[in-house]
């Protein structure tokens, strides 16, 4: 009995050992960086899908920028018109969606995956439509506007991304919490800001 309950023991530490030592390869193969890189961070037109931008469709992370449009000519009918045609009480807004499920492709070496994701995020901004109409100082301050309010969305863009892409580096095991968690985190980043005003988005 003795002998058998050894065997046993050893087979268990055996198996055990080789998961650890396959667990281990697994991830070493895959090698994702804890940081998710944004050098191939890009944005989708209307009507295209969100492309691969990572790892064989397997992690996917685009925006896409749609306009409202500004028609003012002084900064008060500007201000006036950012004010009451933005989304909501902003002028500018990023609402992403967070998509998983089982991986449709290999990975380089057909390694085994746990999950799929993507990112998309739909970014509103304003535009200009006459801009030809501004003098050159309003034309200088509505540019540096853009230029920083566009920026600011783009950033909840990557918050949303790194919590993604830390999900998806460890298994996906719990999705909905890092939902709430770029939530949180895109929420504290207006706090913080001040929804961009601190960023350079003022008019």
């Amino acid at each position: 009995m003795k002998i058998r309950l050894l065997s046993a023991v050893c087979l268990f530490i055996i198996l055990l050992l080789v998961s650890l030592a396959w667990l281990k390869n697994k991830n070493d193969a895959l090698a994702f960086p804890e940081e998710f890189t944004f050098d191939n961070l890009f944005e989708y037109k209307n009507g295209y899908v969100c492309q691969d931008t990572n790892y064989n469709s397997v992690f996917v992370a685009c925006y896409n920028i749609t306009y409202y449009e500004v028609l003012g000519t002084s900064k008060p009918e500007i201000i006036s018109q950012l004010n009451t045609e933005g989304p909501g009480r902003f002028w500018g807004a990023a609402t992403t969606e967070l998509f998983w499920g089982s991986p449709t492709t290999e990975l380089k070496g057909k390694e085994d995956l746990d999950c799929s994701m993507g990112v998309k995020t739909v970014i509103i901004l304003p535009k200009h439509k006459s801009l030809d109409k501004l003098s050159s100082d309003l034309k200088h301050d509505w540019q540096t506007m853009i230029n920083a309010l566009t920026m600011h969305e783009i950033n909840h863009h990557k918050i949303a991304t790194q919590v993604a892409w830390d999900e998806f580096r460890n298994g996906c095991p719990n999705v909905p919490k890092a939902v709430e968690k770029f939530n949180d985190l895109n929420t504290a980043y207006d706090t913080e800001t001040l929804n961009g005003y601190y960023e350079g988005v003022k008019f």
